[in-house]
């Protein structure tokens, strides 16, 4: 005899495991050169007859739309706002010197009275990132149906590792990163050997 509680026990784990699809891997912006030290750590690169290396620091730009979205999976469907609709955002990937821009895009609706005071103003801080304050410029947020230009610096001798984006709009902070904005940002750890070389090329 054939148990059915079982097999819908089954069919709910079954269903359960394959959720996860409904959030993809995050789509990458990567740098030249962390393109460049990827590479570097294929087993080639392993070989004692490896050549040296130069690496040579780059620039890299990044569009961010923030935009109302829809989240859907088989547990739960909202509104939320997002970064041209990526469930999670996309993963940004730089060097230490790198020049990293990021315009934002706010195609977010404004208050009917006031955009100043809209719930719907948005603005970009690297989290554990060491950048000066006023990387960050004036003004501080980025009205509906504004754009703007982030410019930041990356220092050479910058820690390597893994840090993370989002909005930092005060008072608002919360309810943005609670509605999936934010994203990964990863400083590559340099696999240079003695012979290698980090090049820090004048970026314009």
């Amino acid at each position: 005899m054939i148990d059915s509680s079982n097999q819908e026990k089954r069919a709910t784990e079954v269903n359960l495991s394959l959720d996860h699809i409904s959030l993809q891997l995050p789509f990458e912006r990567a740098s030249p050169c962390s393109i460049a030290v990827r590479e570097l750590t294929k087993a080639s690169y392993t070989s004692t007859n490896a050549n040296s290396y130069t690496v040579k620091t780059s620039k890299l730009h990044v569009d961010l739309v923030v935009e109302q979205s829809t989240f859907k999976n088989s547990f739960v469907q909202f509104e939320t706002r997002s970064y041209g609709g990526s469930f999670p955002s996309p993963t940004i990937r730089v060097c230490p010197g790198d020049l990293l821009t990021i315009q934002i895009y706010n195609m977010l609706s404004a208050h009917a009275d006031d955009p100043a005071t809209s719930v719907n103003r948005t603005n970009i801080y690297l989290h554990g990132m060491d950048i000066p304050p006023e990387q960050y410029s004036a003004p501080s947020s980025v009205e509906p149906g504004n754009m703007k230009i982030y410019v930041f610096d990356i220092p050479v001798n910058h820690p390597r590792g893994t840090f993370w984006y989002h909005p930092h709009v005060h008072g608002l902070t919360n309810s943005q990163i609670s509605g999936m904005m934010g994203g990964a940002l990863i400083v590559e750890d340099l696999p240079l050997k003695k012979t290698d070389t980090l090049e820090e090329e004048a970026i314009e």
